[in-house]
């Protein structure tokens, strides 16, 4: 006797429920295409699992039997599956990653911690550009898998995939002014002197864009390459500076730092993956991907 797994599935799902509009439900089947599969399956053993009602079904003393017998085999598949993915822990190799800061900060140490406990042999090249220089390293094929935030151009040929979400604060040095302020806007800020990324960071971009749509100008005291430099100007009084919240919060309570919720749309950007395709990562890129996006 041959079974079908999909069927036995069903048969376990409308056991469960009592119902085969209930399952067919759960299954995102039409009741129709159930009610064939439960009796194809009566046929094929040559005895009656259900009893119909118009309130449903229940379960004939025979399908008592199947039911039992159907939960053990897929608790054996289960078991199969779990069994199957250890041996994943012997996968290999190297993964070539650029991301910018933002995702560096926030996000990668505890995916990339998790990740590695899985896959303890494969190894992760990490390198940090902005997002600017990541979209130009996957697609040099100098890098497998590249980070960055949006608002960044040039992002043709490349599969683009959602990663993250993250929220932009202003920081500013303790007692500021704007402390008085629970959130600001754009025209609230702009008027006092900055402290700023490189060229080419895309937080920097897209800030000089936000700030050129509203015909204002920035004050840029300094500019810094990274994170930790914008904090230690901005806390020196060098000026104020719009920083994710997770590049600032780990900080608050050993800095005179403090943040102010910035009350506009663009404020909450996403963080993006970047790979040429789906076959130029590699088996491992691909393992890493999956568990990224998953």
């Amino acid at each position: 006797m041959r079974y079908n797994l999909i069927t036995l599935d069903l048969f376990l799902c409308a056991s469960k429920h009592q119902s085969l509009a209930k399952a067919a439900e759960e299954k995102n089947l039409v009741v129709s295409a159930v009610s064939k599969r439960i009796l194809d399956l009566e046929k094929s053993v040559g005895v009656k699992l259900f009893y119909r009602k118009n309130s449903g079904v229940e379960l004939t003393q025979a399908g008592l039997e199947m039911q039992k017998h159907c939960g053990e085999i897929f608790n054996s598949i289960k078991v199969m599956d779990e069994n199957i993915k250890e041996h994943s822990m012997e996968s290999s190799g190297t993964v070539r990653i650029t991301a910018n800061s933002s995702s560096i900060t926030q996000f990668l140490p505890e995916d990339f911690a998790a990740f590695t406990k899985i896959f303890p042999k494969i190894k992760i090249k990490l390198k940090e550009k902005t997002s600017k220089e990541v979209i130009l390293s996957v697609k040099e094929n100098l890098s497998d898998i590249g980070i960055f935030s949006e608002h960044v151009e040039n992002t043709e040929r490349l599969k683009i995939i959602d990663y993250k979400r993250d929220t932009l604060v202003l920081v500013v040095p303790e007692y500021h002014q704007l402390m008085s302020k629970l959130s600001v806007k754009i025209e609230d800020f702009i008027q006092y002197e900055m402290v700023g990324l490189e060229k080419g960071s895309s937080l920097q971009a897209m800030l000089d864009k936000q700030v050129e749509k509203k015909k204002f100008k920035i004050k840029k005291k300094v500019e810094t390459v990274s994170f930790e430099g914008v904090r230690g100007m901005v806390e020196a009084g060098l000026g104020i500076a719009v920083l994710p919240t997770g590049a600032i919060k780990p900080y608050l309570k050993s800095s005179n730092l403090k943040i102010i919720k910035i009350n506009e749309k663009w404020a909450k950007r996403s963080i993006k993956i970047a790979i040429k395709n789906d076959d130029t990562i590699g088996k491992a890129g691909g393992l890493l991907l999956n568990h990224l996006i998953s």
